[in-house]
């Protein structure tokens, strides 16, 4: 048989074996590749953490993850995680300070932790990436799990902007050795105003200057807007985009009767004169020295500050936390500080930073209360935090969040702070210091 006959014969199962390896070809490019999204991916059989099948392994990719330097979690030891289900994707870590975290450039990162009040100006300037895409191609991507409570804080204009990493809520804390020493009942998930109140009463001990609840932290203003709130009254016209102040609402001035009155009339709480008697220090730091010296049953505090984290004395005696009590008008609200992740308009590697964002949304935040459902259910979590704390961790969840940090509203509060003091001082009624702060404001 001559050369030209036995190649007449290969001629057709090479074109066979050509058609079959392009159509495999092809088919793992309709599997692997995520339209638009900027990284071709290619099959892959690992299992990543959280997810009940293989996830997509995308080409080598180096991106860059901007993050609070506050020292709060190890990253390092979460990044060599990471690397063990995807070893071709290498994350630097670029440890940035609170004010850094608001601007994300092109030559900054291509994945940050960034605040709900940075997203309007981030979208605007579009520097980030609508999520949504993501969340829906993803199968592995349980959006249910998710809090809607938490993702609402990173929406804008009908999309979704980042993925929350945990949030740290305003939540009564109470020391549970002066509940006990008394026989007081600790509180629970479903206490409202009247038992919050009761038992105010019982901790209180005049003769040894024990107060059962103290105005909270970090100013006496404070916690006043968590009453206010939580009854159905609102401080400003729009909280996420706030144009004017509406202090002399009538919810607002109800609420702030009854707070007031636990100073003025049942006497659990004593005035900011009255504390910096009782406890020593000054306006800022007298709560802190009388809870460490065990004159105060109930404050309100951060989630993560449990145990007196953070704080300048820590606490001796053994603590617990409870939900904030619920109002007549069953409005479950709450307030509280948060950190989402971005992924940068600008980054090439977009799907990439998909699975690291994925990655660490199924993971433990350091001290705060996770946003997905699972991990607030799991016993890894009720382990590190305790029964108690990942129960009030799920109530708090269940409601609306009001992300709060210390610029938000800022010219729209102007007077609020000195309308309190009228309050708590006795100079003001709630309903004169609200009309006064009212006036003030339109100024």
């Amino acid at each position: 048989m001559s050369s030209r006959t036995h190649c007449s014969h290969l001629l057709p199962i090479a074109h066979r074996l050509l058609l079959l390896a392009l159509v495999a070809w092809l088919l793992a490019g309709a599997v692997g590749c995520q339209p638009g999204t900027g990284d071709p991916v290619v099959p892959g059989a690992r299992r990543q953490a959280g997810s009940s099948r293989p996830r997509p392994t995308p080409l080598p990719a180096s991106i860059r993850f901007a993050y609070a330097s506050d020292g709060s979690s190890d990253l390092g030891a979460l990044v060599a995680e990471f690397n063990e289900h995807y070893p071709m994707i290498t994350v630097e870590l670029v440890p940035k300070v609170e004010r850094e975290l608001r601007v994300l450039r092109a030559e900054t990162a291509d994945v940050m932790e960034t605040y709900p009040s940075a997203i309007p100006e981030l979208v605007e300037r579009g520097a980030i990436r609508d999520l949504d895409p993501w969340m829906t191609r993803d199968e592995s991507f349980d959006r249910d799990d998710v809090y809607e409570s938490a993702l609402d804080l990173y929406r804008a204009d009908g999309k979704t902007w980042a993925i929350p990493q945990g949030i740290d809520p305003l939540v009564v804390h109470y020391n549970g050795d002066l509940f006990d020493e008394r026989g007081v009942a600790h509180p629970d998930a479903n206490w409202d105003l009247d038992a919050f109140l009761a038992t105010a009463s019982a901790v209180r001990d005049a003769e040894h200057t024990v107060y059962g609840y103290a105005y909270g932290l970090p100013s006496w203003s404070f916690d006043s807007h968590l009453f206010v709130y939580r009854h159905g009254g609102a401080l400003i016209d729009d909280w996420h985009a706030p144009t004017r102040a509406t202090f002399a609402r009538v919810e607002n001035v109800e609420a702030l009767e009854w707070w007031s009155q636990l100073s003025a009339r049942y006497d659990v709480a004593p005035s900011p004169d009255v504390a910096m008697e009782a406890f020593g220090g000054n306006k800022a730091s007298t709560l802190f020295y009388g809870i460490a010296r065990g004159q105060v049953g109930m404050w309100i505090d951060l989630y993560s500050l449990r145990e007196g984290r953070d704080r300048p004395t820590p606490w001796t005696f053994t603590q617990g936390i409870a939900p904030l009590p619920r109002d007549e008008r069953a409005v479950t609200l709450a307030m509280g500080y948060t950190m989402g992740y971005v992924i940068s308009s600008a980054t090439p590697h977009a799907d990439a930073c998909w699975e690291w964002l994925y990655f660490l949304s199924h993971r433990l935040p350091p001290h705060t209360v996770p946003a997905r459902r699972s991990l607030i259910a799991s016993e890894a979590y009720a382990r590190e935090v305790g029964e108690e704390a990942a129960a009030v961790a799920h109530t708090v969840m269940e409601g609306e969040i009001l992300y709060h940090d210390r610029s938000h509203a800022f010219n729209e509060f102007k007077g609020f702070g000195d309308a309190i003091d009228h309050i708590t001082s006795g100079f003001l009624s709630p309903k004169e210091a609200m009309e006064w702060a009212q006036t003030q404001a339109g100024r």
